[in-house]
């Protein structure tokens, strides 16, 4: 998609808010009296010294009236009136001012491709914002395309992990991925009990093997400084990772049987199991 592509696309649904102020250490947007949720992700368009996208992340925001610079006066002064449609009188101004911190913005290419940069420029004065996620579900979708586009290139190459979170919703069409040379370096997975350490596991052994069976497909000079075979060594005490769900693709047993002999005896062979209960893996 390229720049007009997405405005058209964005424009489908009305934007969430308008920029009211942009430096390099915060954003701050003003929006209708509207949903949302820390960690929401918002797409920025800003054609000011080139066509580019901006993407920022909310970390806070707050009530807040169109008229009145503090909400504390107005509360006193309603409390002892106990006039319980008070509120609605004011509906047209309440708003809620976001702020965070901006991501960074992408341009399109010669060749036709996204290229996402550090924050080092910032978006044009009142520029409109939209939220990704926001609106009918059609509109939706274009805006995770949009967003998947503008951030291939750092999230697409190499190990999968998970989706892209905004907010509380999980974005489907955004895959986040981890060069396979970052697997030379130590990695810890730390958690209370019941918060997906395992499951986070089971997606990087399952991911890690779908890496392999991918880069051994292709031809050796296509490959990419990130891409790397990413060895795995699993200890396993309770067989969790062997049997997994079979509801969610099974466990290694499963992903080894579901090779082709080649991919077994270029990846795998010689491959162990070892474990202490009396079944054949």
């Amino acid at each position: 998609m390229n720049y007009q592509e997405i405005l058209e696309a964005l424009n489908k649904e009305d934007s969430f808010g308008v920029l009211a102020g942009a430096s390099t250490s915060e954003i701050v947007v003003y929006a209708r009296n509207q949903d949302t949720s820390i960690g929401d992700l918002f797409l920025i368009p800003s054609d000011r010294g080139g066509e580019r996208i901006y993407v920022f992340r909310m970390t806070e925001y707050a009530n807040v009236l169109r008229r009145e610079h503090e909400m504390d006066p107005m509360a006193k002064t309603f409390l002892p009136w106990q006039i319980p449609f008070y509120a609605d009188d004011f509906e047209s101004d309440k708003l809620i001012r976001l702020t965070g911190s901006l991501w960074g913005y992408a341009e399109e290419g010669s060749d036709g491709s996204w290229r996402f940069h550090p924050p080092r420029k910032l978006p044009a004065h009142l520029s409109r914002v939209y939220k990704v996620g926001y609106g009918k579900s059609e509109s939706i979708a274009l805006q995770e395309t949009c967003l998947s586009n503008i951030l291939s290139r750092q999230l697409n190459e190499g190990v999968f992990i998970g989706y892209l979170l905004a907010g509380e919703k999980p974005l489907e069409m955004v895959r986040v991925s981890m060069p396979g040379e970052y697997f030379a370096h130590h990695i810890g997975v730390f958690g209370r009990t019941g918060t997906g350490k395992s499951n986070i596991l089971m997606v990087l052994i399952s991911s890690i093997f779908e890496n392999n069976r991918r880069l051994i497909h292709l031809q050796k000079d296509r490959w990419l400084p990130k891409d790397r075979l990413v060895s795995l060594f699993a200890i396993d005490p309770h067989d969790e990772f062997a049997k997994w769900k079979p509801s969610s693709g099974g466990g290694i047993t499963k992903i080894i049987q579901g090779m082709s002999a080649e991919e077994r005896n270029m990846l795998v062979e010689p491959f162990f199991y070892f474990t202490v209960e009396p079944r054949r893996l």
